[in-house]
């Protein structure tokens, strides 16, 4: 669900009128009701009641206005705060993303929530692998780091703000053996080949990718590899249904074994040794940071 399509909405709910909602806006008016239209496809249900002489909001259309409000309100206040973070430090803030996070219901709000309130010449984005961000936030090369951890990993050293926390679920192509099954055994799994990201660092021993009994071990370089060769193989992969491209992928999630269960964590993470303080300050305004829904995971 893209952030611009709530603040359409919004202004739409405030007029009751497309013509006026697109001048505010800066748009046509077909432009805005196409996007209100893939809005309401998303949601699954009308949010207005149209006519051609008059508008108004369905009861779920009402409900809708309220939650969303409330979203972007607080998107609002972290990014007043944090401009006011920006301006008492005017400081370079460097920023590590992992590559394959949603860019829609991740990337972007974050991006504008700092790149909106630092001059372009004080923020630097980078992007990276799982190791990779890990690495630059631990040699001091950023500052903060957007990353996907999961139950079994252990970050002690750095403070962390949990901003989505989703299942790990199995992921198979259309014609991978289990494509028929609803429901995935431990004896399934230790027949079958997984298919995992190659890591440079040694698995913590608790992991389930370390714990995991099965037929095979394959291991992709990057996660778009991992995705290509899922498509195509007989491997299966374990991981959370938030990733980039993840809701349009032709894949088929299933749940794992009830005993085998754990969750992934998106979290933006920063040195608790790092000195400036204004970095460890942006954490505490995280924390209050509202971000969209990730659509259904079933």
């Amino acid at each position: 669900m893209e952030y611009r399509r709530i603040e359409y909405f919004l202004c739409v709910a405030e007029t009751l009128n497309f013509t006026q909602a697109a001048a505010k806006l800066f748009i046509t008016p077909q432009a805005l009701a196409k996007q209100i239209a893939l809005l309401e496809d998303e949601v699954g249900a009308k949010l207005l009641n149209r006519t051609t002489r008059s508008m108004a909001l369905t009861p779920l259309g009402e409900e809708c206005c309220k939650r969303f409000t409330a979203v972007v309100d607080s998107f609002n206040k972290t990014a007043n705060d944090i401009k006011a973070l920006a301006r008492e430090a005017g400081e370079t803030l460097r920023v590590g993303f992992f590559s394959a996070l949603p860019k829609n219901e991740i990337v972007t709000p974050l991006l504008n929530l700092f790149s909106e309130q630092y001059s372009l010449p004080n923020i630097e984005i980078i992007t990276g692998g799982l190791d990779e961000v890990r690495s630059w936030l631990e040699n001091d090369e950023i500052d903060l780091c957007i990353t996907n951890i999961h139950d079994y990993e252990h970050w002690e050293k750095y403070e962390t703000v949990e901003l989505v926390s989703t299942p790990a679920r199995i992921v198979i192509s259309s014609h991978h053996p289990w494509a028929e099954k609803s429901k995935i055994t431990e004896g399934d799994i230790e027949q079958a080949s997984i298919l995992l990201l190659k890591l440079d660092r040694i698995m913590d021993s608790d992991s389930f990718y370390k714990k995991i009994r099965c037929k095979q071990r394959h291991y992709a370089q990057n996660f778009d590899v991992m995705l290509a060769l899922l498509e195509i193989g007989n491997d299966f992969g374990v991981f959370p249904k938030v990733y980039n491209h993840m809701y349009h992928a032709r894949f088929k999630y299933l749940d794992l074994p009830e005993s085998m269960r754990f969750k992934f964590h998106t979290i933006c993470a920063c040195k608790k040794s790092n000195s400036r303080k204004k970095f460890y300050n942006i954490m505490s305004v995280l924390k209050n940071q509202s971000f969209i829904d990730f659509p259904s995971t079933q």
